[in-house]
């Protein structure tokens, strides 16, 4: 499925404030169901705080980008999704890093429903 990314601060503005708050392990969603159909806008905040290495924050956000590329239900369709990496994650291994942000994506999925 196709995604689009949330880009302008103006929108991730607007999400943080009307957005539905959901968490789960290292992250905090933001859900904004506005839109009937269209694609899904996801938008992802990863601080320096939280992983100091550019690497580290450039690798989370693939990861996260490339489950929502993946098949989802219907309901996405139309949804703005903003994903924030709320703890520190750095000091995990790429593997298991990779591990838990998809499991943390899992179940803030099941709870989004």
């Amino acid at each position: 499925m196709k995604i689009k990314h949330i880009l302008r601060p103006k929108d991730f503005a607007e999400v943080l404030e009307n957005g539905e708050k959901y968490g789960a392990g290292p992250l905090l969603a933001y859900v904004e169901r506005i839109r009937m159909r269209g694609l899904p806008e996801i938008g992802i905040i990863v601080s320096k705080k939280v992983a100091p290495k550019a690497v580290t924050r450039n690798y989370l956000r693939r990861i996260i980008y490339s489950y929502f590329r993946g098949e989802q239900p219907g309901w996405i369709k139309g949804a703005r999704i903003i994903v924030r990496v709320a703890s520190k994650v750095d000091s995990l291994g790429k593997r298991s890093l990779s591990e838990q942000i998809r499991h943390s994506l899992d179940q803030i999925v099941r709870k989004m429903r």
